[in-house]
């Protein structure tokens, strides 16, 4: 557990476009991000201002959608993150993580929306992973 608090950034990211493939939006994939991370206690808590701490920024990128056959999905979703200590500037990690869902429901508009759901499930698992096998003692 890092005994620092940690603001979050979240840039990238997009709509849903009709009859286009289903995106998420920054302010979702913020808003997923502060659950994931209050929730694993990776950081002692999260701050809306990082003078004198840690800020964690995440670019979240247009993804792919791959379809392996009619009835199943694969979405991917590409994301930067970077953990800056703020009194330093040092960068203390830095990483592209790949997130990828697959959805076999029968209809196609659910099928898209559960494998991005997966995706970015799986981005935000990865993330925190990472995170939390850091070595941050002398941090802020």
């Amino acid at each position: 557990r890092v005994l620092f608090r940690s603001q979050l950034v979240v840039a990238g990211g997009g709509k849903e476009r009709f009859g286009g493939m289903e995106e998420v939006s920054a302010d979702e994939y913020r808003a997923a991000l502060r659950k994931v991370v209050l929730n694993s206690k990776v950081f002692a808590g999260i701050c809306e201002d990082a003078h004198d701490g840690l800020r964690l920024d995440v670019a979240v990128f247009k993804g792919s959608q791959i379809v392996h056959h009619i009835m199943k999905y694969e979405q991917k979703i590409p994301t930067n993150w970077r953990l800056t200590n703020t009194r330093t500037g040092a960068v203390l990690f830095q990483e592209r993580i790949n997130g990828s869902g697959i959805a076999t429901d029968f209809s196609g508009a659910s099928r898209t929306v559960h494998a991005t759901e997966r995706a970015v499930q799986d981005t935000l698992a990865q993330g925190i992973k990472k995170l939390s096998e850091l070595k941050l003692e002398g941090a802020p």
